[in-house]
């Protein structure tokens, strides 16, 4: 299944433990996962749920997955560092 752009903001808003759920799930198409980590990114503040779905998606298989979660880390960790192994992965 694939998700609109709208509906993954939705559910970042909303319920952003079901988003967590598509980004975790290895059947998740590369642009949902791709659009939905740069969402969750923007959306959360929840850094926990974040690393969650980073430290599995910056090992992607695909590149396009890598580089949204390479962007996501750009786009939470604004005025923070962030955790050492998500900035070894990162470096990668």
């Amino acid at each position: 299944m694939s998700y609109s752009e709208d509906h993954l903001i939705k559910l970042a808003q909303d319920k952003p433990q079901d988003l967590l759920k598509i980004l975790l799930n290895p059947r998740s198409t590369p642009v949902d996962l791709t659009l939905g980590i740069e969402i969750l990114a923007n959306e959360s503040k929840d850094e926990d749920m974040l690393l969650l779905a980073l430290r599995r998606l910056l090992s992607h298989i695909n590149a396009i997955v890598r580089e949204g979660a390479v962007i996501s880390v750009g786009s939470f960790y604004i005025e923070t560092k962030p955790p050492q192994d998500i900035l070894d992965r990162v470096k990668e």
